[in-house]
């Protein structure tokens, strides 16, 4: 999906078939874009005639940066995992 000109945000659109129209639904989790481990709950959406667009609106995503941050302001950011030090 394109926004603001040059801006990219990847997503997932999930679907059963392109030829008929369903309700749109938005999947946002706080871990990004649906991955397998959503997959029995996104299939209830479908089998409810839903398409599901699942977007990663933190903006990390495919593009994170494969480190950890320091800060010199929060010293025990360092010592936190991976995902709550990056966010």
């Amino acid at each position: 999906m394109r926004h603001s000109g040059q801006l990219e945000m990847p997503l997932l659109h999930i679907h059963k078939s392109a030829e008929a129209k369903h309700d749109l639904l938005l999947w946002f989790h706080d871990d990004g874009k649906a991955t397998s481990e959503n997959r029995a709950e996104i299939k209830n959406y479908l089998d409810a005639n839903y398409d599901v667009i699942s977007i990663d609106f933190r903006g990390l995503g495919e593009t994170k940066m494969p480190y950890k941050a320091t800060s010199p302001d929060d010293p025990a950011m360092a010592q936190l995992d991976f995902d709550q030090a990056y966010v």
